[in-house]
């Protein structure tokens, strides 16, 4: 155990991260790794993964996952059996936190997409289009925004009508559609969740989006990145 001297607070455990992928389309595998690498690099944080296939139907590395803080959620079309589903779900139906990127929407069932992480998938607009990312009015100041300026995207995910809790934080605009791609979603069980419809790969090279992507892990879990970010060299 770590004593802090009288007065003093002790550094908390670092924050413990487990990353859920699962989607060759938008590559996120090399996205996460490489986000995994700059947040411990950043950050007193631990974070494991589990590294599948769409529509994988056995999933590696869960016994990771009942010690995490955060799950990180970027997937589609899972399919793992019963007693793996059984280690996931503990962790949403404790009330513990989730950040869901891309095609997190659609990485299990319905109920997760809009119980879990606040969202309505309703389709997409064309891959090529470019969408510009604005904020969403009077939330400026969310914390998950805390930092991150303009920002573009491609293939503008439209939304449906938002379940009760979930609040966007950003909007995207093809020119053919508004819709948000930013939202965070407080459930009636007091879970915490972000979700993003952004994160094709030229995303995770945009500073913005990852800077985005960590603020959000940070609020789910209710923590301040400030007591867990490292000393500058």
């Amino acid at each position: 155990a770590v004593l802090a001297a009288p007065g003093f607070a002790a550094d908390p455990p670092p924050l413990a991260v487990h990353i859920v992928s699962g989607c060759d389309e938008y590559k996120s595998e090399p996205s996460l790794r490489a986000f995994a690498q700059e947040l411990t690099a950043r950050y007193r944080a631990d974070v494991t993964g589990t590294w599948a296939k769409p529509g994988a139907t056995s999933l590696d590395g869960l016994d990771a996952v009942p010690k995490a803080d955060v799950l990180l959620v970027f997937a589609l079309r899972l399919r793992p059996p019963e007693d793996q589903l059984k280690v996931l779900r503990a962790h949403w139906e404790a009330g513990k936190p989730v950040v869901g990127v891309r095609t997190a929407n659609r990485a299990f069932d319905k109920a997760f997409e809009r119980d879990v992480l606040g969202t309505a998938h309703a389709g997409h607009g064309p891959p090529t289009r470019a969408v510009t990312v604005t904020t969403a009015a009077g939330r400026a100041d969310h914390p998950v925004l805390a930092g991150v300026g303009a920002m573009a995207s491609k293939k503008l995910y439209k939304q449906g009508v938002l379940p009760a809790g979930a609040v966007p934080l950003q909007l995207g605009d093809d020119g053919d559609g508004r819709h948000p791609v930013t939202v965070a979603f407080a459930s009636d069980k007091g879970r915490r969740a972000v979700y993003t419809s952004l994160g094709v790969p030229p995303d995770f090279q945009d500073e913005d989006f990852r800077r985005l992507l960590t603020n959000a892990v940070f609020w789910a879990a209710a923590r301040d990145p400030a007591a867990y970010a490292r000393p500058h060299p």
